[in-house]
This record gives C-alpha cells, sequence and structure tokens, in this order.
C-alpha cells in the first residue's frame, strides 16, 4: 500500500535534496555576489568623492572663465571613465556569478536525474537469485 501511495504521489518523486542543494549553493553564491558588488560600490563612492573634492580644490584655484571651463571638463571626463569602468567591472562580475549559478543548478538537476548506482546491484542481486 505504501508502495503504490508514494508512486502516485507527486511530492515523492519531486528530487527535494537536490532541489535543496541547488537551492543552498546558489543562495550561498548569490549572496556572496551581493558582498562583492556591495564592497565595488563603497570604494567607487570613495573614489567619486575623492574626484569631486579635488574638483572643488581645482575650481578654487581657477582665475578666469576659460579655467573653469577647462576643469570642469577634464572632471566630467573623469567622472564618465569611472562610471563606465565601474558598471563594465560590475556586469562582468554579475555575469560570471549567474553562469556560475547555472552551473550549479545544471549539476543538480543532472545529479537528480541520474539513476541512483547504489539500487542497481541490489536489483543484479535479486535477479541472479530469481
Amino acid at each position: 500500500m505504501s508502495e503504490q501511495k508514494s508512486a502516485a504521489d507527486p511530492a515523492a518523486a519531486f528530487p527535494a535534496a537536490a532541489f535543496m542543494d541547488g537551492w543552498f549553493r546558489t543562495s550561498r553564491q548569490m549572496i556572496e555576489l551581493v558582498g562583492r558588488c556591495a564592497a565595488r560600490l563603497v570604494a567607487f563612492t570613495g573614489e567619486r568623492m575623492e574626484a569631486d573634492l579635488r574638483l572643488g580644490r581645482r575650481l578654487a584655484e581657477c582665475r578666469d572663465m576659460a579655467a573653469v571651463a577647462r576643469v570642469q571638463g577634464e572632471w566630467l571626463q573623469e567622472a564618465l571613465e569611472q562610471y563606465r569602468r565601474e558598471f563594465q567591472a560590475a556586469a562582468e562580475e554579475m555575469w560570471k556569478a549567474f553562469q556560475a549559478m547555472r552551473e550549479e543548478v545544471s549539476a543538480a538537476a543532472t545529479a537528480a536525474a541520474e539513476p541512483s548506482t547504489a539500487a542497481e546491484p541490489k536489483a543484479r542481486e535479486r535477479r541472479a537469485a530469481a
């Protein structure tokens, strides 16, 4: 009776252990990714604040509007390059993390789909004994 119930029960066929293993692995990787991105964001914010402070000092040294325009233009070019570099690095970091997560899920799904090798020898033994 219990064999019939477990075969008819959809929850019994669900590879819960493989699912939970994949879930925990990808969750760990996502937490690590968020930590790395947060560290990059803090470092980048500090870098930008320093650049903004330098801008203030450089503007205070300007004697005419041409110098102000030049200093602001240099500051803008530097800021745009820093933002481009950081966005590119963050995108690459996330892409690598998502690829790793996909591989983890794929490996867990493959492991869950493979038949158990431990049950196979027992079946062979039963056939040999019969």
